[in-house]
C-alpha cells in the first residue's frame, strides 16, 4: 500500500511531539549536512530514532531521500546557528526548514544563501523574506491559511505541521517515509 500526500507525514508529529528540526538541502551530501553541523561524518553511527530518542540527549540524525539531504535535528542550536547552517548549505543550491517545538513552529525557504520566505504555521498569512508569497499556491492546497482570516475566525481547522509538510511535498516534491524517517540513519552527537 501506498502513502498518501495527505497520510505520509503522520510520523512526524506522533514521533517527535515535543518538537525536532527538519532540514532539507537539495544536491547536498548527507556527509556536508554532518559537517554543517560541526560533527565528523566518520563519527555517524546508524540509529534507528527511537533509540537516538532514549539514548542521547543532543543528536542529528541524517539521510538522503532522492536528491535531498535530510537532518532530523533534536539539538539546542539557537536560532542564529540554525540561520547560519541554512545559509551556508544553500550556497548554490535550496533549503527547507521546518523548526517545531512545544510553543512554536515556524518554516523557512532559503536558496543561494537568501531567506526567500518564512512564516509561522499558524500565521502563515503573514510571511517574509525576499519572494514571501513564492509558494502560496502551495500552501493553499496543503491548507495553509494564506489571507488573513475573517475577524471572528481565529482557528486553524487542521495539523498545521502536517499542512506544512504537506506543502513541502507539493512545491518542492520532498518526500519522507515513516520507514526511513524513522529507520536507522546516520546520528551524530550535537553540541
Amino acid at each position: 500500500m501506498t502513502e498518501t500526500a495527505a497520510s505520509e507525514w503522520d510520523w512526524m508529529p506522533e514521533e517527535y511531539p515535543d518538537g525536532v528540526r527538519l532540514l532539507f538541502a537539495r544536491g547536498v551530501t548527507p556527509e556536508r549536512v554532518i559537517e554543517a553541523f560541526g560533527a565528523d561524518p566518520a563519527a555517524a553511527e546508524p540509529l534507528p530514532a527511537d533509540q537516538a530518542l532514549e539514548t542521547l540527549t543532543s543528536w542529528v540524525q541524517v539521510g538522503r531521500v532522492g536528491e535531498w539531504a535530510f537532518a532530523i535535528d533534536n539539538s539546542s542550536l539557537d536560532a542564529e546557528e540554525s540561520g547560519r547552517i541554512s545559509r551556508m548549505l544553500s550556497a548554490g543550491t535550496e533549503l527547507a526548514l521546518f523548526e517545531t517545538g512545544p510553543n512554536f513552529d515556524h518554516f523557512y525557504y532559503f536558496a543561494d544563501g537568501d531567506e526567500v520566505t518564512s512564516f509561522e504555521p499558524l500565521l502563515s498569512h503573514y510571511r517574509e523574506g525576499s519572494d514571501p508569497d513564492r509558494f502560496v499556491p502551495q500552501m493553499r492546497q496543503a491548507g495553509l491559511n494564506v489571507d488573513p482570516p475573517p475577524e471572528d475566525d481565529d482557528a486553524f481547522g487542521g495539523d498545521t505541521r502536517i499542512a506544512v509538510l504537506r506543502m513541502l511535498t507539493l512545491a518542492l516534491g520532498i518526500r519522507l517515509p515513516r520507514r526511513v524517517a524513522l529507520g536507522p540513519l546516520r546520528t551524530v552527537e550535537a553540541m
